[in-house]
C-alpha cells in the first residue's frame, strides 16, 4: 500500500509518480444545457440529440459511445438554441436526484458531426486541457472524488448539487500515461459487463417469449410450440387438483431461534424474486418450536398478499411465511419444474383475481381454484427441464454481471486518489 497521500492503493507497473491536485473549476469551462422534458424528445425521429439526467443516474455508464448508446432526440431543435453543442470528451453531470446518486456523470466519446446537447438537471463541463479518453467519466463516478459531493448535496426527498459547489471540489490526476492505462482496463470491464447484461436481458426476453408459445393460450388445448412427439391435447386442471396447498404461518420473533443460522431455510415474501429462484440466507431452528408449516422440496412457493403472484421453487424443505401459499404437487403425477415455470402464467389470474381494497389477498381457497394446463408427465418433464437450463443460463450471465460490477467497484476505490 503508498504510504503517499497523492498516490493510489493500486497502480500498474511502471507508474511511480505522486498524482497532481487540480481545481475542478479551473479545469473545466462549464457550458449551458436545455430544460427540455421527456416529453419534449422522442426515440426516433430527428438528428439532434440530448443527453437527459435520468438516462445519466440509470442508464449510461461513466463513459457512453453516442452511436451505440440509443440517446433520445429533440422534437423541436430550435429549442436549443443558446446552448452550447457537446464534444468528444465533455462531461454530463446529473446535479439532480432522489438520492446521493446526484453528481453522477458521463464522458461522451463517437461524437462525429452529430449535434449533442445536454438536457434537463444537468450540468455540462469542457475539459480546458488534454486528459486521457474515458479517464474523467470512470475517475469523477469514483469514491475518491464523490466523497467531496456528499456534504455539498441539498434536499431531502429530492437531492441536488451545484454548479458552485462542483466548481469547488478537487480533482487528483496522474500523469498522461497513466490515465491511458487505467481507463483502458475500466473501460474493457465495461465492456464485459455490458456484454453479460445483454446476454441476461436478451435471455430473460427469450424465456417470456417461450412462455408464451411453450402454453396454451386462454381457451386452447394445445400450445403453439411443442416438442417432436407430442401430440395430445393438454388437460385443464385445478391447482387443488395438483396437489396440496398450504398456508404459511410465522414463529415468534421473541423466541430465540427466529431465524438462526442453522436448520431450516426460511422463506418470506421478500425473499422470492418475480417467478425467479433465489437463495436463501435465513434458516429457521425447528427444535422446541412451534414453527411455520413445511413445504417439501419441489414445491412451488407463490406470495398472496400485497405483492402478489411472485414464485419460486422449493429445493429443499423449507418454512414459509403466512403472506405465501404453497404448492405441493403430487410427485408420481406432476412435475414440479414444468409446474414453477407455469407459475408465471398462473400469477397473471392471482393479479386479477386479487380482492380490491388497500390490502390484495388471494387466500388458500381462491388459490386452489386457479386453472392450469396440464400436458402428460413425459411432457411436463421435457418442459421442465428445457426451462431449468434455460433459467440456468440466465444465472450464469447475471452472475457474471453482478461479479464484474463488484470487480469494478473495488478497483474504484484502490485505483483512484
Amino acid at each position: 500500500m503508498s504510504q503517499n497521500q497523492n498516490t493510489p492503493e493500486l497502480r500498474f507497473e511502471g507508474f511511480t509518480e505522486p498524482w497532481k491536485g487540480r481545481k475542478f473549476g479551473e479545469e473545466f469551462l462549464f457550458l449551458h444545457n436545455n430544460t427540455l422534458s421527456r416529453a419534449e424528445l422522442c426515440d426516433a425521429d430527428g438528428d439532434v440529440f440530448d443527453v437527459h439526467y435520468g438516462d445519466v443516474l440509470i442508464k449510461y455508464s461513466s463513459v457512453i459511445d453516442i452511436t451505440k448508446a440509443n440517446l433520445p432526440r429533440i422534437i423541436d431543435a430550435g429549442k436549443v438554441s443558446g446552448c452550447d453543442s457537446l464534444h468528444n470528451g465533455d462531461v454530463v453531470i446529473a446535479d439532480t436526484a432522489e438520492d446521493e446518486t446526484a453528481g453522477k456523470c458521463t464522458e461522451l466519446r463517437g461524437i462525429d458531426n452529430e449535434k449533442v446537447f445536454s438536457g434537463l438537471h444537468t450540468i455540462p463541463c469542457r475539459p480546458r486541457r488534454i486528459y486521457a479518453s474515458g479517464f474523467l467519466g470512470h475517475y469523477l463516478n469514483s469514491r475518491a472524488f464523490r466523497k467531496q459531493l456528499f456534504p455539498m448535496m441539498q434536499g431531502t426527498k429530492v437531492v441536488s448539487i451545484s454548479k458552485t459547489s462542483m466548481a469547488s471540489t478537487c480533482l487528483t490526476v496522474p500523469s498522461i500515461e497513466e490515465q491511458v492505462t487505467i481507463s483502458e482496463i475500466l473501460s474493457s470491464i465495461d465492456s464485459l459487463i455490458v456484454l453479460h447484461q445483454r446476454k441476461y436481458e436478451r435471455l430473460q426476453h427469450l424465456k417470456q417469449a417461450l412462455l408464451q408459445k411453450m402454453f396454451p393460450k386462454p381457451g386452447e388445448l394445445v400450445p403453439e410450440l411443442r416438442f417432436d412427439g407430442f401430440t395430445e391435447p393438454w388437460e385443464e386442471r385445478k391447482l387443488g387438483e395438483i396437489g396440496e396447498v398450504k398456508t404459511g404461518n410465522t414463529p415468534s420473533t421473541a423466541n430465540e431461534n427466529y431465524y438462526s443460522k442453522k436448520g431450516t431455510p426460511w422463506i418470506t415474501p421478500t425473499d422470492i424474486r418475480e417467478n425467479g429462484t433465489y437463495s436463501v440466507n435465513k434458516h429457521l431452528s425447528t427444535e422446541g418450536m412451534s414453527v411455520a408449516q413445511l413445504a417439501p422440496a419441489g414445491s412451488i412457493l407463490c406470495t398472496c398478499i400485497a405483492s402478489i403472484g411472485k414464485n419460486t421453487f422449493t429445493e429443499t424443505t423449507c418454512g414459509f411465511n403466512q403472506q405465501i401459499n404453497a404448492l405441493i404437487p403430487a410427485h408420481d403425477t406432476f412435475d414440479s419444474y414444468f409446474l414453477f415455470f407455469e407459475s408465471a402464467l398462473w400469477s397473471v389470474q392471482m393479479k386479477s383475481n386479487a380482492a380490491s381494497g388497500t390490502m390484495q389477498i388471494v387466500n388458500k381457497t381462491e388459490f386452489s381454484k386457479l386453472e392450469a394446463m396440464i400436458p402428460s408427465l413425459p411432457e411436463q418433464k421435457i418442459i421442465g427441464t428445457f426451462f431449468s437450463n434455460l433459467d440456468s443460463l440466465i444465472t450464469l450471465h447475471q452472475r457474471k454481471y453482478e461479479r464484474l460490477k463488484r470487480l469494478k467497484q473495488a478497483l474504484l476505490r484502490k485505483m483512484f486518489v
